[in-house]
């Protein structure tokens, strides 16, 4: 008896939780939205420099941004896992950034790769 009188009243508070939940206010929240574009869309340029005599390798890199990109610019020059050289320079619209004397004894091309970001932004290098 007791039992059951105990379970009819847990019923009871159950259904009145529900009810005092299902009668809540509700408010809805307000969003905002932004654009965000890159500040470069095309593609950075490496070209190697200062060739090492006749032996094919080259000791500096210049890396030329496009037309109409500014900003700060870090570039890495890596051989495989390896950073070889790294650079941060402020440059302004189609300017170039110099690694100089990246691989003691210079460095043959396409054994390197050039990684960068403007303004903390991927910007995309394709060697020249």
């Amino acid at each position: 008896m007791i039992l059951g009188a105990a379970i009819v009243t847990l019923a009871f508070l159950g259904a009145v939780s529900v009810a005092r939940a299902a009668s809540l206010p509700v408010v809805a929240a307000t969003m905002s939205t932004a654009t965000v574009t890159n500040p470069c869309s095309g593609t950075a340029t490496a070209t190697p420099m200062d060739p090492v005599g006749n032996s094919g390798k080259y000791r500096d890199v210049i890396v030329a941004l496009p037309a109409g990109c500014a900003g700060e610019v870090a570039v890495t020059l890596l051989e495989g896992s390896i950073v070889r050289a790294s650079a941060t320079q402020v440059l302004a619209a189609g300017g170039s950034l110099l690694l100089d004397n990246v691989v003691s004894g210079g460095f043959t091309p396409g054994t390197l790769t050039a990684a960068a970001t403007l303004d903390g932004w991927h910007l995309p290098v394709g060697w020249a």
